[in-house]
């Protein structure tokens, strides 16, 4: 049961969380998880988490278990460190997260984000995670109709379930609206860290370089 709710009671609540910890060579803003909002905004409550500002993953579990969310969303930017010097992968602390999330809430977890895209399989059965997006995250409301509704979910392009054994990595054609909110807390972070935000003035690219994964990312 939840208390001290606000008029907008009967909205349910959507909790996104940014799980990118680099802060070298600097901090990048979560711009991702802006658009998400702007797509959800009309019919959800939203709220967004950043790894990058929680001192411990108690404290994020504290902040998991008031929100009470009904969904959650976890946006996964980087697979590793990129030094091939010293290389870090970061899937087990993605575990850590992802086990301090389930013992603060028995909402659905979706995973999402340009890391979790480029191995979407693979993440969603190492996290034990209910459902992923691959591509463009506008997908989430999409999503989330065909849960509420109890409609195939598996249907929608860039939907990964643990029974998935392929992704379709269909294009966007909805509408794209960032929802940024100056006031915000991890506005006030990145702005403070590293003195800047992020600006996305495109996505996709019309070229298949092998070696390289926007393609699917976008």
């Amino acid at each position: 049961m939840r208390f001290n709710r606000e008029p907008d009671e009967f909205m349910k609540r959507v909790l996104l969380i940014s799980a990118n910890m680099m802060k070298k060579p600097y901090a990048v803003y979560p711009l991702g998880l802006d658009y998400v909002v702007g797509v959800l905004k009309s019919r959800y409550e939203t709220k967004i988490l950043d790894m990058n500002e929680f001192s411990s993953l108690e404290k994020l579990g504290e902040q998991v278990r008031c929100y009470e969310p009904d969904y959650i969303g976890l946006s996964i930017r980087n697979v590793d460190n990129t030094d091939t010097i010293n290389s870090k992968g970061f899937l087990s602390d993605y575990q850590h997260l992802v086990n301090v999330i389930r013992r603060n809430s028995q909402a659905p977890l979706i995973l999402g984000g340009s890391g979790y895209t480029v191995f979407p399989l693979e993440f969603i059965r190492a996290l034990d995670a209910d459902y992923g997006i691959a591509g463009e995250g506008e997908r989430f409301p999409v999503l989330l109709a065909a849960l509420e509704n109890k409609t195939d979910v598996i249907t929608i392009p860039g939907i990964v379930t643990k029974q998935s054994t392929s992704v379709d990595y269909g294009a966007w054609n909805g509408g794209m609206h960032r929802t940024f909110n100056p006031d915000s807390t991890h506005t006030k972070y990145y702005l403070s860290y590293g003195g800047m935000l992020n600006l996305q003035t495109k996505r996709g690219c019309p070229f298949k370089c092998s070696y390289c994964t926007y393609p699917h990312i976008e």
